[in-house]
């Protein structure tokens, strides 16, 4: 970094940096994300310079957080309505042994599992949503259920891209399909911004409060 005392020591990559170098896709990032390893050597900040009180950033962090969770819930939202799609498409277009992969049970199955994981998933976010409407700035009375979308996240995305990348057989595991891409976001979202055990834990808080 150029300011003084600001050291990089590495980048730290996490997730599918870049398409296969082939046309249309050369050099384009598919989803990958870098964090790095910093070192502070006797830096200080003006206090013309601070954004809000010294000591209070971690307040803004947590404010910030609990918003970035209910994301969490819309971009799942996204991921699986898109592996729905794709999985209703391919279930139409692909016929194996004389019938259509959509005649096929166990096609169904997945389908309308995937289907029911999804609406059911979207509810708890639109409910958690309307939760935070009604306390703007105020996310107290409402952590157990922003807990609960973060939890169910990654078992959504587990349920409905697996799903669709059965469907897609060994074409879902390729990079022509975002199947995978989608399966890492899904571990990263059970991490980022605290893992799902400790929100389970949260959820469990808020019930013994609520019991007391």
């Amino acid at each position: 970094a150029e300011t003084p005392g600001v050291n990089i020591v590495r980048s730290i990559g996490y997730g599918i940096e870049e398409f296969p170098m082939h046309e249309p896709h050369r050099g384009v990032k598919f989803g990958g994300g870098e964090h790095a390893h910093m070192r502070y050597v006797n830096v200080r900040v003006p206090e013309d310079h601070l954004l809000g009180k010294r000591g209070g950033g971690f307040l803004v962090a947590q404010v910030r957080l609990s918003g970035g969770r209910i994301h969490y819930g819309m971009r799942t939202i996204g991921i699986c309505k898109r592996s729905l799609d794709l999985m209703c498409i391919r279930a139409q277009s692909r016929t194996t042994q004389g019938t259509k992969l959509a005649q096929k049970q166990m096609t169904q199955e997945k389908v309308s599992e995937s289907w029911m994981a999804l609406e059911q998933f979207k509810l708890l976010v639109l409910r958690t949503a309307w939760l935070i409407d009604q306390n703007p700035g105020d996310y107290r009375g409402v952590r157990k259920d922003i807990a609960a979308v973060k939890i169910m996240c990654p078992q959504v995305i587990d349920i409905v891209v697996n799903n669709a990348l059965r469907i897609h057989g060994g074409l879902g595991l390729s990079w022509d399909m975002p199947f995978m891409q989608y399966l890492n976001s899904g571990k990263v979202m059970s991490m980022g911004d605290g893992p799902t055990e400790v929100h389970k834990g949260k959820v469990l808080l808020e019930f013994n409060s609520l019991t007391r």
